[in-house]
């Protein structure tokens, strides 16, 4: 590989493309990995500012399959927040510099009633709810409060989300919620995947939120490389919760 662009792309992909034939002059693009002789060189880390970003653009002339007669499911991902992750080794969630950035709520309200005005669209995903769920509730009233008619799934990565949301969250149109759970042994959690996570925790979340009618799915590594008889038993006994 001759560069990447990590982080935020937004601040660095068009001037990137200003002076991509001209590698001498790569190092003037942020958020940029690439090679300076025999090293790695990385330019500054430059964070977008999420409610700036332009509405997402699926209009049919620039997604042909959105033109009548609809031939392709219309599931679209709507972006709450940006940074933060956690210490765990199976984060992907890209840390920048200042945590947690959050989409302000009614910014995620005017993308989800563009994407219903421009594509027809009912229904959405949500990637990335983060913390006790305080902006998935947030998120919920708004949808509630405008009568917009829409189905969603969340993923959590983890099981932070308070579960006294369920109802609210299932009362909005939320059908499914994604938990990345990895395993049932709070030693292996711990030791093994750096996770601050009860197991106590989870289970309740999982037992709330199939209890408030929400399709519930846990993503799990079974067996990991540090697995044994009994953290195995663990694992199982979690999903018969």
């Amino acid at each position: 590989l001759d560069a990447l662009l990590v982080g935020d792309v937004e601040p660095g992909l068009a001037r990137w493309g200003e002076v991509i034939n001209s590698p001498s002059r790569w190092f003037l693009v942020p958020n940029l990995v690439c090679r300076d002789g025999g090293a790695i060189r990385r330019t500054p880390v430059v964070e977008a500012e999420l409610s700036e970003l332009p509405l997402p653009a699926y209009g049919a002339d620039v997604y042909r399959s959105l033109e009548p007669p609809w031939d392709k499911l219309k599931l679209f991902e709507v972006e709450e927040s940006r940074g933060g992750g956690c210490s765990c080794s199976g984060c992907t969630r890209f840390r920048g510099n200042r945590g947690v950035r959050m989409k302000p709520v009614a910014r995620i309200s005017e993308e989800i009633k563009h994407l219903v005005a421009s594509g027809n669209a009912r229904a959405f995903h949500f990637p990335s709810t983060v913390g006790d769920g305080a902006q998935a509730g947030a998120v919920a009233m708004v949808i509630l409060r405008q009568g917009l008619d829409v189905a969603y799934g969340r993923a959590d990565h983890g099981a932070g989300i308070s579960p006294g949301l369920f109802p609210l969250l299932r009362s909005s149109g939320c059908e499914v919620m994604s938990f990345q759970v990895e395993t049932g042994s709070q030693r292996l959690l711990e030791d093994f995947y750096g996770r601050r996570l009860r197991v106590s925790q989870v289970e309740q979340v999982l037992r709330e939120c199939k209890h408030a009618g929400i399709l519930t799915l846990v993503g799990l590594t079974y067996p990991c490389a540090a697995d044994d008889f009994h953290t195995c038993e663990e694992t199982l006994r979690l999903l018969q919760v």
